[in-house]
């Protein structure tokens, strides 16, 4: 029985060789590394300016992988600074460093308290600054997410952890490396740097209340004494800023005070009426307020809870914030997508008015052109007949009045506003006489002189498109001066403003 051979099929054997799904995640999450080039280290760098992280572009490159049953983002963030002058270079040159890039940027004084918000120049396309620039000032770091579900067991984590160590230390990669776990709208990082033989940990834990000595600086020293490990005698260096913002304010509106000198009797100030010209909601969202204690030795200050050395008003530096709403409703500016609007319109103003499909031409011109001998006697001053529609059986030079949104006597005002000269005796709103004779300003090439004509007009076309009646208004008005405009230019009469 001893020497009967035995037949191994019959038992169960495992290939140890086989790579397990945590090890080619291993492996995956290395070769990534390897190929956006993190394992080659940088000899030479720039130092950051000043708020510089807030005001370049950042790049992102994403990579998918999958670690059992759960799928993960590798996500590169990189700053391209101002310069250009980002990139590695293989000897340091002029305004570089050498040494560990991530740990230059951890004790630059320049990145305390970066400044968050939009990309550069403020534009709202432009995404936020990173969290954990801004927290720590880094200008390149990586971050494994989950892409569906959060991680939040403790096990998950402590495995994901030991994967991104071991693909750090077998890649060389000198960038940090973070893991976000718990709920995503927390910003909890859990992170790691190696360079050389040092290794840097990135800790975040939550509290659900503050401790009572955390709240001043003397109980956050005692804190960040205790980390250190070995006693420390030797000052620290500390920055202190607080912020106060101001989310309410006295009026919730902004209407300009810009009116015409007419209106109706129906007005609350007749004789006005206010141009649509404003915010219905203030366009500030908040303001601010930052009072900076840069750079201050703790053996000079005092912050505890019974006594405070940190007076604002005696910060050394200050500095203002204003963070804008992102669709304020703005007047002006649904004012000229309404004319955009109005002029790729292809309705034409024979559908606005009957009365223009027949006899056009007619209307336009008047019956009292027939005769062109007339011109030569004709005053060049036109009276009020010649410049207002007549009515019918009055005998005028122009046909009856377009039907519209428009009242006659506003119509008369505003075609007075426009021509004063056609007003007998004496005009009521004469245009100024240093028309044209402004001083030239580049900055307002396309912008019409302040009480011109086309100031006047632009002014009525406005306010019958907000509050006389809209697109008809507009139409009904632009007729009317079309009309008037072709009978000055007939005439040779002087065009007013």
């Amino acid at each position: 029985m001893l020497n009967e051979e035995v037949d191994d099929t019959e038992f169960f054997q495992q290939d140890f060789t086989t790579a397990s799904d945590w090890e080619l995640f291993n492996a995956r999450l290395e070769e990534i590394f390897h190929e956006w080039k993190l394992s080659y280290g940088q000899s030479a760098f720039r130092p950051l300016q000043h708020h510089e992280l807030a005001r370049c572009d950042w790049s992102v490159q994403l990579e998918t992988i999958k670690f059992a049953d759960v799928e993960l983002q590798v996500a590169h963030h990189r700053a391209a600074l101002l310069s250009g002058a980002d990139e590695p270079t293989p000897a340091a040159g002029p305004g570089t460093v050498a040494g560990c890039q991530t740990f230059a940027d951890l004790m630059s004084i320049e990145n305390d308290y970066c400044a968050t918000g939009h990309g550069p120049g403020g534009a709202e396309d432009q995404p936020q600054l990173h969290p954990l620039a801004q927290w720590y000032g880094l200008r390149e770091f990586v971050i494994v997410s989950p892409v569906k579900k959060s991680i939040t067991n403790e096990s998950q984590i402590r495995i994901l952890m030991s994967s991104v160590h071991i693909a750090v230390a077998e890649s060389s990669c000198d960038v940090p490396v973070f893991v976000q776990v718990m709920d995503k709208v927390q910003n909890v990082f859990l992170g790691v740097c190696e360079s050389g033989s040092v290794r840097l940990s990135f800790d975040i834990v939550h509290l659900h209340l503050t401790p009572p000595t955390c709240k001043y600086l003397s109980g956050l020293l005692e804190v960040f004494k205790g980390k250190i490990g070995v006693a420390y005698v030797d000052p620290v260096v500390v920055s202190v800023r607080f912020t106060y913002p101001l989310c309410r304010f006295v009026s919730s509106a902004y209407v300009s005070e810009r009116c015409v000198p007419f209106g109706t009797d129906g007005e609350p100030t007749p004789g006005t009426v206010t141009l649509p010209f404003g915010v219905a909601v203030d366009p500030v969202a908040k303001l601010l307020v930052h009072c900076t204690w840069p750079q201050v030795a703790d053996n000079v200050v005092v912050d505890s809870q019974t006594y405070s050395d940190f007076d604002p008003m005696t910060a050394p530096l200050w500095s203002l914030r204003v963070q804008l709403e992102d669709t304020p409703v703005c007047f002006m500016a649904e004012c000229l997508q309404e004319y955009l609007q109005t002029v790729n319109s292809r309705r034409a103003l024979t559908e606005y008015f009957g009365d223009l499909a027949f006899g056009a031409t007619q209307n336009l011109g008047g019956p009292g052109t027939s005769n062109p001998l007339d011109l030569l006697t004709e005053s060049k001053i036109p009276t009020l007949s010649s410049v207002l529609p007549a009515m019918p059986g009055t005998g005028g030079k122009k046909a009856a009045k377009l039907e519209g949104p428009l009242a006659e006597e506003q119509l008369k005002d505003m075609l007075y506003y426009m021509f004063p000269d056609a007003q007998q005796p004496e005009a009521r709103w004469p245009y100024p006489g240093t028309i044209g004779k402004a001083e030239f300003d580049p900055l307002k090439i396309k912008s019409a002189d302040p009480d011109s004509l086309v100031h006047r007009l632009a002014t009525l076309l406005a306010l019958c498109n907000a509050y006389y009646g809209g697109k008809r208004a507009v139409a009904q008005l632009w007729v009317e001066f079309a009309q008037e405009m072709r009978y000055r230019v007939e005439r040779c009469i002087q065009i007013p403003g």
